[in-house]
């Protein structure tokens, strides 16, 4: 999570969504073979087939359009290494635990989600104390400070509207790790992020 807010921060979104992706399926399909024992099926080839030379339009498209040193697209590709394989190695490691243990996904969910409050709590706590309520290592207790302040009375609508829209996003990964193999959620991650940056390429070249 730490790797992930840091590239949303200090990494070109375009960058990220077609690289990032790049390292999904390679971890993915390592992990799987390594940790799962699956095979790789030849409609499944053929869709990451697919998906990789559409990544690679939007990545030269990329660096057509833009500007970019040697040295920050190597800093951004091994951050985005980590993050990627972070992810994947949780992700299959979580399909593991399904495929040993009879467990609901919603419970894992919640012990996931309590594990990580348990550590998430103390350490804004602390680095408030150490640096202040807005940094480059925390900013929740700034955000909801400055959200009260913002929006008032709505803020609480507009947490439990967050909330909800998140754990709708949140289970339906847990779901389909939970039915499916780790490449069917390549194919859905690819399309939702290659849909968002055919949809978000047209408006910025109308501004």
């Amino acid at each position: 999570m730490f790797l992930e807010t840091f590239t949303i921060a200090y990494i070109n979104s375009n960058f990220k969504a077609s690289t990032y992706l790049f390292y999904n399926i390679f971890c993915y399909i390592l992990f799987s073979r390594i940790i799962l024992d699956l095979r790789i099926y030849k409609h499944q080839l053929l869709s990451i087939i697919i998906i990789i030379i559409c990544l690679t339009i939007l990545l030269i498209f990329y660096f057509i359009y833009n500007e970019i040193e040697n040295k920050n697209l190597l800093y951004s590709s091994f951050y985005l290494l980590l993050a990627g394989s972070s992810y994947s190695l949780f992700n299959t490691l979580e399909k593991k635990y399904y495929n040993i243990y009879m467990d609901s996904p919603y419970h894992f969910m919640f012990a996931i989600g309590l594990i990580s409050l348990s550590l998430l709590i103390p350490y804004e706590i602390i680095t408030v104390i150490i640096a202040g309520e807005d940094t480059d290592f925390n900013g929740i207790l700034y955000q909801i400070k400055y959200n009260f302040k913002e929006y008032s009375y709505l803020y609480p609508l507009l947490l439990i509207g967050d909330v909800l829209v998140s754990f709708i996003w949140v289970s339906g990964i847990h779901l389909i790790f939970y039915f499916f193999p780790p490449c069917h959620f390549i194919i859905s991650e690819s399309f939702c992020q290659i849909l968002s940056t055919i949809i978000m390429v047209p408006s910025k070249l109308i501004q």
